[in-house]
């Protein structure tokens, strides 16, 4: 495995990855992808459309114990046929995993035993701060992003992963024209 992978449970039939060509592999067409911003007290929670170009918002959810969680989320999954996760992973700065991360490894190693649906781990530094720094040029009161900002972030999560996904794509397909034409 990649030394990026380094954080992701070693197990052979593990769907976690840090790897962004590894989980856009796994996907299928026309279901989307269920983005997360897993905090200690909410989780933010935004969908892609189905042709996973665009994110969208969708909720935020009171953290409760993990069993109510995930049936919340089981109800959006079924919902909206949805068929992976692309969960913030917020490394350090040094990007190292410190306690916040680890949490959300662990809470993805659980999701991933539930669903048995790819996940994509992707790098949330700096998308808190990047979220409400828009938000306060929209002039939202702080009341409002209290409200949103987390969901926001699920939602420019996910967004950056599909738009990786898709330069990944772009990029391939122009490779392989290019190297065609030798």
């Amino acid at each position: 495995m990649k030394e990026k992978n380094k954080y992701i449970h070693k197990l052979a039939n593990s769907k976690i990855t840090t790897d962004i060509n590894i989980f856009s592999h796994s996907l299928i067409s026309n279901r989307r992808t269920l983005g997360l911003d897993v905090g200690k007290k909410k989780i933010g929670i935004s969908i892609s459309d189905n042709h996973k170009k665009v994110a969208l918002n969708n909720s935020t959810l009171k953290r409760k114990k993990f069993n109510l969680d995930i049936a919340q989320i089981n109800f959006i999954v079924e919902d909206n046929e949805i068929d992976s996760f692309v969960i913030g992973f917020p490394l350090n700065l040094e990007g190292e995993v410190g306690p916040s991360a680890q949490s959300v490894l662990t809470f993805s190693f659980n999701l991933e035993k539930i669903f048995k649906m790819p996940i994509l781990l992707w790098d949330e530094r700096y998308s808190s701060q990047a979220v409400e720094k828009m938000m306060i040029e929209d002039d939202l009161s702080r009341i409002k992003r209290s409200k949103v900002i987390d969901m926001a972030s699920a939602t420019w999560i996910l967004q950056g992963a599909l738009d990786s996904i898709a330069f990944s794509k772009y990029k391939r397909n122009n490779y392989d024209r290019v190297n065609k034409n030798d």
